[in-house]
């Protein structure tokens, strides 16, 4: 059951990433999305910038180790996505401008979703 759960945490953890990343797209469809969209992007850059673990990271080393099983000890991006997406032994420098790059698109498209809502 435990196992069940840490799974079922890692997805909504890899939603939230896809959304923290992605999500200033699905308010040129739905305005109201901005209320819930930018403390989440907030919470991303604080979490990309401070390099600090995620909460859920925790809960689901905690399910994981409660059903048995070895749980990683570093966070959900090290272990799932970053590994995928870059190549081991990325440096925070790197790491940075990940998080540069994260403002900088969101920064553009919610500035693209104001000025057109400036001239309605």
């Amino acid at each position: 059951m435990y196992e069940f759960l840490a799974k079922i945490i890692l997805i909504i953890h890899f939603i939230f990433i896809i959304f923290v990343v992605l999500g200033s797209f699905t308010i040129l469809l739905k305005k109201k999305i901005i209320y819930f969209h930018f403390p989440c992007l907030l919470w991303g850059l604080y979490i990309q910038f401070s390099s600090k673990i995620c909460p859920l990271t925790y809960l689901e080393n905690w399910l994981l180790k409660k059903s048995g099983k070895s749980f990683y000890e570093e966070g959900f991006i090290s272990n799932y996505i970053f590994n995928i997406v870059y190549p081991k032994g990325i440096d925070p420098e790197v790491q940075f401008i990940l998080g540069i790059t994260l403002f900088i698109f969101n920064f553009l498209l919610y500035s693209f979703y104001f000025f057109k809502n400036l001239k309605n």
